[in-house]
């Protein structure tokens, strides 16, 4: 277990890398996360052995989430709501991977099957996101530069809503009634998420339309006023 939460942590570090538009050298940034990686497991060691795996989930957000997001959003040079939508990103794909694990664990007995079930998701995920959605996000980062509040909501919601279902009052092994429930939440984020991608390039093509119509219009105006000068 100990193994596991270090390179589950690894592999949502490296999920949140892969979101994320960094200000710093590729080698000062690859040093930090590593450094994070090494800080943060080395704290949350000595919780999950004295708390236990239960407690540990519910501590999680303080001790891991909050100083992930801190981390991120002092490496990145986008502001505070576009980290803010890739954290909680990965939060929820993150939970959906936990949530292929706790099937697994249905349907196999055996924790190692459980174990690289679950890492070949994470593998997957990334090999996705790197093919396919970070490319157009990171354009969409760079054009939009307003709504990202909104955008998050979102999210954020679902965060809670699939932290509070998997996590609390109790783990989701406790409560098997509910996996139904959950599986219908995930398919909505996953729903909400691929409105949001194929909507990526409308979203790009509006902005810099708007841009361009504003550019034109101080470009008039500028004309106007050596018209006005030339007439003067």
């Amino acid at each position: 277990m100990i193994v596991y939460l270090l390179v589950k942590l690894t592999f949502l570090t490296s999920f949140m890398a892969c979101l994320t538009q960094f200000k710093y050298s590729t080698k000062k940034t690859i040093l930090s996360i590593a450094l994070f990686i090494v800080l943060i497991w080395s704290a949350n060691l000595p919780i999950y052995l004295i708390c236990g795996y239960n407690l540990f989930n519910y501590l999680y957000p303080v001790t891991v989430a909050l100083p992930a997001f801190l981390c991120f959003y002092f490496l990145s040079k986008n502001r505070v709501y576009r980290v803010l939508f890739s954290f909680f990103t990965v939060c929820n794909f993150g939970m959906l991977i936990s949530y292929f694990g706790i099937l697994f664990s249905f349907l196999f007995q055996n924790y190692s099957i459980n174990m690289i079930l679950e890492f070949l998701c994470f593998v997957g995920l990334i090999v996705f996101i790197l093919k396919v959605f970070r490319k157009p996000y990171f354009k969409v980062l760079n054009t939009l530069h307003a709504g990202w509040w909104l955008l998050c909501a979102v999210p954020s919601l679902l965060t809670l809503i699939l932290y509070s279902l998997l996590y609390y009052p109790t783990p989701i092994y406790d409560r098997p009634e509910n996996i139904i429930l959950v599986f219908l939440v995930f398919a909505l984020m996953v729903v909400f998420y691929l409105t949001v991608y194929l909507n990526f390039e409308n979203i790009t093509e509006y902005y810099q339309l708007k841009q361009d119509k504003e550019f034109l219009q101080m470009q008039i105006g500028l004309h106007k006023k050596e018209y006005d000068s030339i007439v003067e």
